[in-house]
């Protein structure tokens, strides 16, 4: 019996004396149960505390490991592009968006939709790598740059090797350290648009002592004017025969104002080169030319014509047929434009020309 119990029966005895043992047992009997029963609400009660506490325990435990887990490092934004020679393009902001056009050992051909962009190309001179950005495409042998495209303009900035930038009526080299707008504004004719900001002036290559160089020379080092004074020097002119050098030819041609003459290197490259890899290439340049900067839509159409023929399932076969669709609307040839026109959207009912080519074509 508990210390409680001995106590109860004293103090029973003491305030009723004629209370007999068999009440007294049973008085105590319905204590004993009592106590038993609130000793085992008290135990029940302590062990749900307890319980409680452990489960606050637990729960702050775990809160506080998970806030004090360190984070993992932010991830490298997602390249864009990657070919297996190591080139790749990262993107420069989140409106990025790049679209591959054509994708073989011979040409790579991107598009740079919107945002801007960072592309490191491996060196590979048996591949012409292209990147479109808006009214300009940057033609890259092997560099690092950056492109970004600005309204209707695009910033093209070079941090190493070289780039050719083309627009419709011109085009420029870059050299490490070069950055420029393209378009760039012309300086005669009217005022450019109060909207537009002015254009950042490409930097010029350093001065040099180049007088005696070798045209190519001056051709690498940007001096397109000095490098077609030489190929046509009177004294001692230059007709170049293979096709890496016509090519560089009717560029210094076309970037020193001579568009003509850089057509009549392309020709030149088509009938002694027309089974080398490059002819379609070089056929759809030639094209470019004739529309652009000769304003001859008749030769461009004949030129895209021929791209087509040179490689009929090549990464050029599209562009080509909706430029050839664009260069007989011009020439005033409609029937010839809406049937080729045809011809594309059955080709490529998804094209990425195919707005375009139903305009030219008269197509709904």
């Amino acid at each position: 019996m508990s210390d409680l119990a001995e106590r109860v029966r004293a103090i029973g005895e003491q305030v009723d004396a004629g209370y007999d043992a068999r009440r007294t047992e049973a008085a105590l009997a319905g204590l004993t149960t009592k106590l038993r029963r609130r000793g085992k609400r008290r135990i029940a009660l302590g062990s749900a505390a307890a319980m409680l506490c452990v489960l606050a325990v637990g729960f702050w435990a775990l809160r506080s490991r998970h806030e004090t887990r360190p984070q993992p490092p932010l991830a490298r934004p997602e390249a864009l592009f990657t070919l297996d020679d190591g080139s790749v393009v990262t993107p420069l902001d989140p409106t990025s968006r790049l679209l591959a056009k054509s994708v073989s050992p011979r040409l790579v051909a991107l598009d740079l939709v919107s945002g801007s962009a960072h592309f490191n190309v491996a060196p590979n001179r048996e591949r012409e790598f292209r990147v479109s950005a808006g009214r300009v495409e940057v033609v890259v042998i092997g560099t690092k740059f950056s492109v970004a495209r600005q309204g209707g303009r695009t910033a093209v900035a070079v941090e190493a090797g070289q780039v050719r930038v083309e627009w419709e009526r011109g085009q420029q080299l870059l050299h490490p350290g070069e950055r420029g707008s393209f378009p760039p504004f012309e300086t005669a004719g009217p005022a450019a648009p109060a909207a537009e900001p002015e254009a950042p002036t490409v930097e010029p290559p350093a001065a040099s002592a180049r007088t005696g160089s070798d045209w190519r020379v001056l051709a690498e080092h940007g001096e397109a004017a000095a490098a077609y004074r030489r190929l046509h020097d009177k004294a001692k002119p230059v007709a170049p025969a293979n096709l890496d050098d016509l090519l560089l030819a009717a560029d210094v041609a076309r970037t020193s104002g001579h568009a003509a003459d850089s057509a009549r290197y392309l020709e030149r490259a088509l009938a002694l080169h027309r089974n080398d890899a490059r002819a379609a290439v070089v056929a759809f340049t030639l094209g470019r030319v004739r529309l652009a900067d000769l304003d001859d839509p008749a030769g461009a159409a004949a030129a895209f014509a021929q791209a087509r023929a040179a490689a009929p399932q090549g990464p050029l076969a599209e562009d080509a047929l909706a430029r050839e669709v664009e260069a007989r609307y011009r020439s005033g040839d409609r029937a010839g434009a809406r049937a080729l026109a045809e011809e594309y959207v059955k080709t490529w009912p998804s094209g990425t020309r195919l707005r375009a080519v139903r305009h030219f074509g008269g197509l709904p």
